[in-house]
């Protein structure tokens, strides 16, 4: 039986790498602080509005601010390979 003390259990959406698992996990835990505990093996992470968040929409639209700012870097990426000459004329 939980302690008296402990913090009630709240839904979070976890946003740790959403880019790579493509989907924004949703997890009950316990808040302290900047901190939200979750998980069977008590896994913690830290940042409220960057690695975990209370709100769905919220984690959506860190995700989303995410996926902009890969996106400006890899297409600034591509148009540098793209202008690489490789021995022709004009560069």
């Amino acid at each position: 039986m939980a302690d008296d003390q402990d913090p009630p259990l709240v839904r979070v959406f976890i946003t740790l790498d959403p880019l790579a698992q493509g989907e924004i996990l949703e997890s009950w835990g316990r808040i302290e602080g900047d901190t939200v505990t979750f998980g069977p093996y008590a896994y913690r992470a830290t940042g409220e509005g960057c690695a975990w968040h209370r709100q769905r929409w919220a984690a959506e639209n860190y995700a989303r601010q995410l996926q902009a700012e890969r996106l400006t870097l890899l297409r600034a990426e591509v148009a540098r390979l793209e202008g690489l000459r490789f021995g022709r004329p004009g560069r």
